[in-house]
C-alpha cells in the first residue's frame, strides 16, 4: 500500500479557476465589496470605487487594499473572488486572466472549460472546477485545486494533472513543479476567500465531500500529514514547505546561483517545532551565522515606555529570520542567547502561532517583527519572562534584502495588527504593542511592568461579538466575560496617531494614559486605579486627597465622547476640545480636571441636551459619588484653580 505524504496548510490562497475553449469571460457582474476595492481604467488612469451590481469589463483593471475583497459573477455562473493587495483583470475577447499580483478564487460550473493565467514572469494554461491562484516572489504562480479535477499545461509544453487538495507551481520561463499535496481541511478553514463572503460557493458541498475523502485517507494511514507548509506567503492559512518553497521559487533555469545561509533565511518560510531554535536561522555577532548590515538598519533596540527614544541600535543583536514564521512548539528556550542585547523573531511576511507559546527567560529584549501582521488560534497564550517584550508588525513587507533602514516605517503601515481571544503577557517586564492600525478584540494584555499599546494612525479595543452587553454604568466595577482587559504592574498606555475607539473593555494599573492625536471614543469600560492598592467603589470614601499627577489621564486634540464608563480613579484629568459625558461615574472624594477650549460646563447638564463644541458637556446620567456630577464642580471656568477633591472644569491646558 503506498503512503503518500501531505504538506498541512497552504497561505494566504485565493484562488482562481483556469478557462479555455469556451464562451469568452471578459465581463462579470461585482456582486460583494469588503473595505478598499477600486477599478482602474488603464486608458485614462481614472480610479474609481468598486461598488456591489457593477459591471466589471475587460481591460480595466480591479485593485484589491489590505484586509479587502471582491466577489463577482459572469454570465455563465463562473464566481471570482478576488483577494486582499490583488491587482488583476481579464484579457477582452477571451478566457484569459493577467494576475500582477495576489491572489483571486475561481468556481466555475463543470463543462465550462478552462483558460490562461498570466503573471509577470509565467503563464499556464488551467483547468479546474474550483480553484485558488495566487502570485508567488520570483514573479510566478502556485495554482491549488480545491474541488473536481484540473490540469496544468506550462509554456514549455509540460502537463501537470491535478485532484483536489493538489497543488502546482507556474515558474518563469514556462516550467511547471512537480505536483504536491496540501491538506484541504486547514487550507478550506483559514481562507477568506472561502468563507469571509456572505453567500456560499456553489461547489460548498463539493468542497465538504474533498474534505472529508482527504481526512479519511490521513485517518487511515494512507495519506501522512507532514509539519511542512505549501506556500510562499501566508495571510489567512498557516504554512509553508520550508525547503521546498526555497528551491522552486528560486529556480530561474539552469545555472542559478546556490542562495547564501542569509539569503535562504529570508527566503524562506520558518517552522518552529521545538524549544530550540534553528542555529542556521540566528545570525549575530559571535554566532557561527554571521551577517553584514549596512549602517543604519536592521538590528534596533525599540525604547521603553517613557524614555523618549523609539529606536536605538543594538550593539550585540541575535536574530532570527525567517520569510514568515509558524510557531508550533509550546515553549521557546533562549538560554543559549543570554549574552545578547535584544533577540529577534524576524519575519518578512507574518508571525503566525498554531497555539500558545511561552518564551524562556532572556535578559534582555525579546522582540517578535513581522513585516506583515500576526495570527493567532483563538484561545492561546503568548508568554515571555524578560525585561521588555515587544510585538511590531509593519503591515507591508520588509525589502526582501531584510535590511530595514528606517523602523518608524512601521507606522505607516496600513495592514492591521490585529489580535483575537488571545493573552500576550510578559511577567517580569513591560509589554509593547506596536503597528500602523492595532485591533483588540477580546485580548488580555498584562505585564510587570507598563502595558504600552501604539498605533501609528487609529487603535480599536472592541468586543464587536457582543453588540447588547448587560455591563451597565454606573454601577458595576467589573467588565462582563470576554472583554478585553489590558493590566500592567505599573502603567497602561494607549497612544494612537488618530483616533483611539475602545468598547468592553477592563483597564487596570496604578497609571492609566489614553492619548489620541484626533478624537477619543469609549462605551462600557471600567478604569480602575491600582495606585495605593485599593479597590475604590463608586460613592466610596478613599480618606484625604492627596495632591499628585493624575493617575488617569485621557487626552484628544479634537473630542473625548465617554459613554457608560467608570471611574474607580483617585485624580483623572480629561483633556481635549470637546468632551462629552453620558452615564460617567466618577469616584466620590476623587479630583477630576476636565479641561476642554472653553473650559466651561455646557447649560442644562444631565437633561440629554446635544454636546456643545469646546465645551464640557455632561449628556446625562453623570455622577460623582453618590450624586450628580454638576454639584461636585468646584470649578467652571478660568481662574485660580482649588485644592482638594471635586471636579474642576477649566480651559485646555499644555
Amino acid at each position: 500500500m503506498s503512503i503518500r505524504i501531505f504538506l498541512i496548510g497552504s497561505s494566504a490562497l485565493i484562488a482562481a479557476h483556469g478557462l479555455s475553449h469556451a464562451a469568452n469571460i471578459d465581463r462579470a457582474t461585482i456582486t460583494e465589496v469588503l473595505n478598499s476595492v477600486s477599478l482602474i481604467e488603464p486608458a485614462t488612469k481614472r480610479t474609481n470605487p468598486a461598488r456591489a451590481q457593477q459591471i466589471f469589463t475587460a481591460p480595466n483593471v480591479l485593485r484589491t487594499g489590505p484586509d479587502s475583497r471582491a466577489e463577482m459573477v459572469a454570465s455563465d455562473q463562473t464566481v471570482t473572488r478576488v483577494g486582499q493587495n490583488t491587482l488583476f483583470s481579464f484579457e477582452p475577447n477571451s478566457r484569459e486572466i493577467n494576475l500582477q499580483r495576489g491572489s483571486i478564487l475561481f468556481n466555475s460550473p463543470s463543462g465550462n472549460g478552462g483558460g490562461t493565467i498570466r503573471t509577470p514572469a509565467a503563464s499556464a494554461a488551467v483547468l479546474g472546477t474550483t480553484m485558488i491562484v495566487v502570485t508567488t516572489k520570483n514573479g510566478g504562480f502556485k495554482a491549488l485545486l480545491i474541488e473536481g479535477k484540473g490540469r496544468m499545461k506550462g509554456a514549455d509544453g509540460s502537463v501537470r494533472k491535478l485532484n483536489a487538495g493538489e497543488m502546482v507551481y507556474a515558474l518563469p520561463g514556462g516550467k511547471l513543479s512537480s505536483v504536491f499535496e496540501f491538506r484541504l481541511s486547514q487550507q478550506v478553514g483559514a481562507s477568506n476567500l472561502i468563507r469571509g463572503f456572505k453567500s456560499k460557493l456553489p461547489s460548498a458541498g463539493k468542497i465538504a465531500q474533498a474534505i472529508n475523502r482527504q481526512e479519511r485517507e490521513i485517518g487511515s494511514g494512507t495519506a501522512t500529514p507532514t509539519n511542512l507548509l505549501a506556500g510562499a506567503t501566508p495571510t489567512s492559512a498557516y504554512q509553508v514547505d520550508v525547503a521546498r518553497t526555497a528551491q522552486i521559487e528560486a529556480e530561474d533555469g539552469a545555472g542559478a546561483m546556490p542562495l547564501t545561509p542569509f539569503q535562504t533565511a529570508i527566503s524562506t518560510d520558518a517552522v518552529v517545532t521545538s524549544s530550540t531554535p534553528d542555529s542556521l536561522r540566528v545570525f549575530g555577532p559571535g554566532l557561527p551565522e554571521q551577517s553584514e548590515f549596512p549602517p543604519g538598519t536592521l538590528p534596533f533596540l525599540v525604547g521603553t515606555p517613557g524614555s523618549g527614544k523609539v529606536f536605538a541600535p543594538s550593539v550585540n543583536p541575535a536574530q532570527f529570520f525567517g520569510g514568515t514564521i509558524l510557531f508550533a512548539t509550546p515553549a521557546v528556550d533562549l538560554a543559549n542567547f543570554a549574552a545578547h542585547d535584544v533577540f529577534q523573531f524576524a519575519a518578512i511576511n507574518d508571525i503566525l502561532f498554531d497555539g500558545t507559546t511561552e518564551f524562556g527567560s532572556f535578559p534582555g529584549q525579546l522582540q517578535l517583527i513581522a513585516g506583515g501582521t500576526f495570527q493567532t488560534t483563538p484561545g492561546s497564550v503568548i508568554a515571555a519572562d524578560t525585561p521588555q517584550f515587544v510585538l511590531l508588525a509593519f503591515g507591508s513587507e520588509f525589502p526582501r534584502d531584510g535590511f530595514l533602514t528606517d523602523p518608524k516605517s512601521a507606522f505607516d503601515s496600513a495592514l492591521p495588527l490585529t489580535f483575537s481571544d488571545i493573552e500576550i503577557r510578559n511577567r517580569e517586564g513591560s509589554l509593547q504593542v506596536l503597528g500602523g492600525d492595532i485591533e483588540l478584540n477580546g485580548v488580555r494584555l498584562s505585564s510587570g511592568d507598563i502595558t504600552h499599546v501604539v498605533a501609528g494612525r487609529d487603535l480599536k479595543v472592541d468586543r464587536a461579538e457582543d453588540p447588547v452587553s448587560q455591563f451597565t454604568i454606573p454601577g458595576d466595577v467589573q467588565p462582563p466575560a470576554g472583554s478585553n482587559i489590558l493590566t500592567g504592574e505599573r502603567g497602561v498606555i494607549l497612544k494612537a496617531g488618530r483616533d483611539i475607539f475602545v468598547r468592553e473593555a477592563g483597564i487596570a494599573s496604578p497609571k492609566i494614559a489614553i492619548e489620541g492625536r484626533s478624537n477619543i471614543r469609549m462605551q462600557r469600560v471600567q478604569i480602575t486605579d491600582l495606585s495605593d492598592g485599593r479597590t475604590l467603589s463608586p460613592g466610596g470614601t478613599a480618606g484625604p486627597p492627596v495632591q499628585v499627577p493624575p493617575t488617569t489621564l485621557i487626552m484628544a486634540d479634537n473630542l473625548v465622547d465617554l459613554n457608560r464608563v467608570n471611574f474607580s480613579s483617585r485624580d483623572v484629568l480629561v483633556q481635549s476640545r470637546t468632551i462629552a459625558l453620558t452615564n460617567v461615574q466618577f469616584h466620590g472624594q476623587s479630583r477630576v480636571l476636565l479641561e476642554s477650549a472653553q473650559g466651561r460646563l455646557a447649560p442644562q447638564p444631565n437633561t440629554g441636551r446635544p454636546a456643545i463644541p469646546g465645551m464640557v458637556n455632561f449628556i446625562s446620567n453623570v455622577r460623582y459619588g453618590d450624586g450628580g456630577a454638576a454639584s461636585a464642580v468646584i470649578q467652571n471656568g478660568a481662574g485660580t484653580t482649588p485644592s482638594g477633591p471635586g471636579i474642576v472644569i477649566r480651559p485646555r491646558r499644555n
